[in-house]
């Protein structure tokens, strides 16, 4: 048995380019025994996962963030860097 956490959010990615859109990539700092952490259905893990391959620049895109725990895992903190890329969509 798990507990899930579901909340959606928006993304915004800003800044001067050359393109109108960006490739964003999200991956975890480190990765974590037996929880998951998935963007849009996608598992995260230490290596980057394509989240959006063409995501307008300047553009709020909504996501869904989900965390799953064991539940057999103690009562505490549940701590995950995100870390995401976003460069210009060739």
């Amino acid at each position: 048995m798990r507990t899930v956490v579901r909340r959606q959010f928006r993304l915004r990615i800003d800044g001067a380019a050359a393109t109108r859109f960006v490739s964003v990539r999200a991956f975890l700092q480190e990765d974590s025994l037996g929880q998951r952490v998935r963007i849009d259905g996608r598992l995260l893990t230490s290596t980057p996962q394509l989240i959006g391959g063409a995501t307008p620049r300047g553009v709020a895109v909504a996501h869904t963030l989900e965390i799953e725990v064991p539940a057999s895992e103690p009562a505490g903190l549940v701590n995950h860097n995100i870390i995401w890329l976003a460069e210009d969509a060739r």
